[in-house]
């Protein structure tokens, strides 16, 4: 997970036993095999429920926290935390993220009960109604009045449920972040949710957890009282290993590679889509009184303003500038990078006119994309004299930050092109609601 959010968490000197356990990598045969009586337990099961832990995000270059150079293992050594290749922002989804995402769009995966901060899955597209982020997301405020959870494109910059200082846009409340401390319980309604679906479940399949933090660790096994099956991928042995079904050790991406060439399941690249709210303010707005608005004049100028859909003075956490282009005109206007963007077009706006303004949105290095387009049209007879100070209330666009096909790194058996596709493709009452360890 993020260094930032490990730091922010408050201080523990028991983490849990456990940590840095050497990792068991099975021969390619042996894990192989196993892989392909999942995919049969898998393709005849009728309702599935998969946990995640930090051993899903790995590979997307966050660090885990119990492995042999985890966080929490190298702060019990008194060793310098190791590197984190990318901010959570910035960290492309994994080839088990993806398909995950796609086993539920397909009706494959009923409901997915994650560990992880890192916002990823709800990235990737899954529904809110079939994923409980049990620790919370980094990328999301919940209002403590309603309940609801805003997701949101930039990073909180708190852990456990502190203020943010916005505002809940469906009633009012105040909102705080929703990332759990240690002290502080689980989401009940996600909680809840996911008892529901485990004890629904003939299937349980547990991927990259070391399966040691209650209350999450304990329900898995659940499903096995009513007949079912519990799965466990990770490379390191868990307390659960000896009552699992079936334990494979290899990389996550190395199995779902291989279950999903055994179920003929094709998942489609990632394509990311963001948002921004782009409005214009009109320069000097003629007053309808004066003889040049009857001559169709509506103002000395137009300023484009670019920001964030969440609030004006929230960050742009992809975009770096912007270059604005006026149809008709033989120049481009460069931005700054202060908040919000702006480009200012110092000409006569006149009422017939049709403004087209082509934006080339220039993005941060950490995105992988350099670039990405947007077009915008002001109808200058829309400006109405009864503007505040020539300003509109502005509109959603939408542009893409990342757009990839997740690399098959490893003996997996799996040629590529099984990543397919175009681009732009209860509660028992002894259940515990706080984190921790086993």
């Amino acid at each position: 997970m993020s260094l930032s959010y490990a730091q922010r968490l408050a201080r523990r000197k028991d983490l849990g036993g456990a940590l840095g356990d050497p990792e068991v990598h099975e021969d390619v045969e042996r894990w192989s095999s196993k892989c392909e009586t999942l995919a049969r337990w898998w393709s005849d099961a009728k309702h599935v429920v998969v946990y995640t832990g930090a051993g899903v995000s790995t590979s997307c270059g966050i660090p885990d926290f119990r492995g042999p150079q985890g966080i929490w293992t190298k702060q019990q050594r008194g060793e310098a935390m190791p590197t984190c290749d990318v901010k959570f922002g910035f960290a492309k989804p994994s080839l088990t993220h993806l398909a995950i995402a796609h086993l539920v769009k397909v009706g494959r995966v009923d409901y997915v009960a994650s560990q992880n901060v890192d916002g990823i899955h709800a990235r990737t597209g899954i529904d809110k109604e079939k994923l409980a982020e049990l620790h919370g997301n980094c990328f999301s405020e919940r209002c403590e009045k309603c309940n609801k959870v805003h997701l949101r494109d930039f990073e909180m910059r708190t852990v456990g449920f502190k203020y943010t200082r916005r505002k809940c846009d469906a009633c009012g409340g105040r909102l705080t972040d929703n990332i759990l401390d240690w002290e502080n319980a689980l989401p009940d309604d996600e909680l809840d949710a996911t008892i529901h679906h485990t004890e629904q479940a003939d299937l349980v399949v547990c991927m990259g957890t070391s399966l040691r933090i209650t209350p999450v660790c304990d329900l898995p096994e659940q499903v096995q009282a009513n007949g079912g099956k519990l799965v466990i991928v990770n490379l390191q042995a868990t307390p659960k290993d000896e009552r699992a079904d079936l334990v494979i050790h290899a990389k996550c991406d190395q199995v779902m590679a291989q279950l999903l060439k055994h179920m003929e399941i094709k998942v489609p690249p990632y394509v990311r889509v963001d948002k921004a709210r782009i409005s214009y303010h009109v320069l000097f707005p003629t007053p309808p009184h004066r003889k040049q608005f009857s001559h169709g004049v509506r103002g000395s100028g137009i300023k484009l303003i670019f920001s964030s859909v969440h609030h004006p003075k929230c960050p742009l956490p992809f975009v770096r500038s912007l270059s604005v282009e006026l149809e008709g005109e033989n120049r481009i206007i460069e931005t700054t990078n202060q908040l919000p963007l702006v480009a200012t077009f110092h000409r006569k706006v006149y009422a017939h006119e049709v403004l087209v303004f082509r934006i080339r949105v220039h993005h941060v290095e950490q995105v992988g994309m350099e670039t990405s387009s947007i077009e915008y049209t002001v109808r200058c007879s829309d400006i109405s004299s009864n503007l505040l100070a020539g300003e509109d209330g502005g509109r959603e666009c939408e542009f893409v930050s990342q757009a990839y096909t997740p690399p098959i790194l490893y003996q997996s058996g799996l040629d590529e092109d099984y990543v397919a596709g175009a681009v732009l493709g209860h509660e028992s009452t002894n259940t515990k609601r706080r984190m921790e360890f086993t």
